[in-house]
């Protein structure tokens, strides 16, 4: 398809993508009988605002939950440092589920705290 006439492009952006995305623009470009740069150009100017979630909400409910497992830990450490025993099993369930949500916190996901809400 030709150039819109009165459109000089002078600006160009350049990004890198797997073959089969290339593939798959390609593809759909010739599909909506586009050349690639136009179809490109409509998918981005014409389509509309991706709009993605903010973290900052699930970065907050993470946080919170860590805090919690905290509270929980240092609650059983009182308690192993005033009787010399610990429950293993509590332990074991904390770390594992502060480990958790570390990785969830650090991998950017959301995450379920309602385990310790």
């Amino acid at each position: 398809m030709a150039r819109p006439k009165g459109k000089d492009y002078t600006e160009s952006i350049y990004f890198r993508l797997t073959e089969t995305d290339k593939t798959r623009i390609e593809i759909d470009a010739d599909k909506s009988g586009l050349s690639v740069s136009e179809y490109i150009r409509h998918c981005c100017l014409d389509a509309g605002t991706l709009s993605l979630p903010s973290n900052q909400n699930n970065n907050a409910m993470l946080i919170s939950a860590i805090n919690r497992v905290g509270v929980n830990l240092n609650q059983l450490t009182r308690v192993a440092n005033s009787t010399k025993v610990i429950d293993p099993v509590a332990l074991t369930e904390a770390l594992e589920r502060l480990t958790s949500l570390l990785d969830s916190l650090l991998s950017g996901e959301g995450g379920d705290d309602s385990t310790y809400s």
